[in-house]
């Protein structure tokens, strides 16, 4: 797992300092939304869908003791990564009937509203999401088990996992 750990870490890296140039523009005004938030998104994603699997083997090997921060941590990469990989409300084996839900932006043509129906293969969910101060990306996410949508980041997940980072013994 190592090289996989290290190759997340060069990522984060590099997300990191193009998070903190987007920071700065966006403050500055000078902000281009478009071109910048298209490779934020790509990078943000192969980033959370790699660093998710890491995350999933740890947690069932048991390598890292079980917290409450590290299953929170896994919670909130599973109910970003769901969405990405399979356009799916994570759990969506929980509801009961069709959601009827809202399109973030709206688009007009399509309608302001959709409805989510696990039984349609057809259904798909794509995340609302948008880029915090930090200049990271963040979606909202939505946890069927407690009821609730709440916004995850990119690096609030990054920072998480480094705090789980064990120093090396340097002697």
């Amino acid at each position: 797992m190592t090289p996989a750990i290290q190759g997340h870490g060069e990522l984060d890296v590099l997300l990191r300092c193009y998070e903190t140039e987007i920071s700065a523009s966006i403050a500055s005004g000078s902000a281009d939304p478009h071109f910048r938030f298209n490779y934020l998104n790509m990078l943000s994603e192969l980033w959370i869908l790699s660093v998710y699997e890491t995350v999933r083997t740890v947690n069932q090997r048991k390598i890292v003791a079980e917290s409450d921060a590290f299953e929170n941590l896994y919670l909130d990469l599973t109910l970003v990564r769901m969405p990405l990989a399979k356009h799916e409300i994570p759990k969506d084996n929980l509801v009961k009937s069709p959601l009827n839900m809202t399109r973030v932006p709206s688009n007009a043509e399509a309608g302001a509203s959709y409805v989510y129906d696990k039984g349609d293969p057809l259904r798909s969910h794509i995340m609302p999401c948008g880029v915090s101060a930090n200049g990271s990306l963040m979606w909202q996410v939505i946890d069927l088990k407690r009821n609730i949508e709440y916004w995850v980041e990119r690096r609030g997940l990054s920072d998480r996992i480094l705090a789980f980072a064990v120093p090396v013994n340097s002697a």
